[in-house]
């Protein structure tokens, strides 16, 4: 298994993991005081295909969420996660 960001002359990825089976996980990381709307999942589609890569899942993390549209394409394909969830996380884990 590979892990790590990926950056070349053309893309920057934040995380981007290939697994042994080949599985492809694609992840970006948004930390700004407003919700991350589908527009950062199309730029994440654009960089993916600029590498020829398929993702297998893409994973967004967000300081303040997403937006109601975004949220709605949520599945198996896409995963997001927000600030909140981690602290539920830790909660949990106490």
């Amino acid at each position: 298994m590979s892990s790590g960001s990926y950056w070349d002359r053309n893309v920057e990825i934040d995380i981007l993991t290939i697994t042994k089976d080949e599985k492809k996980y694609v992840a970006e990381c948004k930390w700004r005081n407003h919700k991350v709307n589908k527009k950062e999942l199309h730029k994440l589609y654009e960089k993916c295909e600029k590498l020829d890569l398929e993702p297998t899942q893409i994973v967004l993390f967000s300081k303040r969420g997403f937006s109601k549209e975004l949220m709605e394409h949520q599945g198996f394909k896409l995963a997001l996660y927000s600030s909140d969830d981690f602290q539920l996380l830790v909660k949990n884990n106490k």
